[in-house]
């Protein structure tokens, strides 16, 4: 028997993120279907590329000029993975994110030295509010303007400190809605995994 005062909690959206010229470090904001690169990012100008970060190194993925479509047409990125995009048809460009709110006990896991991450979740918010779980010694790595910004979570037990002033900064630095960051993981206390408890109302 059907009834009527069933709901679904899924809340799906879109979020428009604008590459600029050159490189952006971005994380994808929703969970689409098909989180591949050839339907994320769809219609980005053809020569861009993707650079994901993997045992220490770069892995690319170049949109080919002549129309041939995405070297690695199934490279995924769903949230969580951050991402540098190469916008080099030298005039910004804003990608269309369409996909369902993650929500419920999100991982997003860390290995030792660097990680290329983002929130699982579209929000604005302190890193540590977003589930960022540092130990003594560790840091987060922002890129903005060409260069990174490093903010350190202090080895005497101080809290967080680098980059410019910014209120509350004892939460971790401000994140953008999908922005990826690098997070350096030295300290044998941290988990290796940021747990962030996402609710909608």
């Amino acid at each position: 028997m059907a009834q009527s005062n069933v709901y679904s909690l899924n809340v799906v959206g879109y979020v428009n993120v604008t590459y600029g010229t050159g490189f952006t470090l971005v994380s994808t904001p929703l969970n689409n279907a098909n989180n591949a690169v050839s339907n994320l990012l769809a219609n980005v100008p053809l020569g861009s590329t993707v650079y994901k970060f993997a045992g220490g190194n770069f892995v690319l993925n170049n949109l080919d000029e002549d129309g041939a479509g995405w070297q690695n047409p199934t490279d995924d990125l769903s949230p969580g993975t951050g991402y540098f995009v190469r916008n080099v048809s030298g005039t910004p460009y804003t990608n269309t994110y369409v996909g369902e709110v993650l929500k419920g006990n999100l991982t997003v896991a860390v290995g030792p030295g660097f990680s290329l991450v983002g929130s699982k979740v579209p929000q604005a918010a302190k890193s540590q509010v977003l589930g960022v779980n540092p130990g003594l010694g560790d840091s987060i790595y922002r890129f903005a303007g060409g260069n990174f910004v490093i903010y350190n979570f202090d080895e005497d037990g101080a809290g967080w400190g680098g980059g410019p002033p910014e209120p509350g900064l004892t939460e971790g630095p401000d994140i953008a809605v999908a922005e990826g960051f690098f997070f350096r993981n030295v300290s044998i206390l941290n988990n290796a995994t940021f747990t962030r408890n996402f609710t909608i109302p």
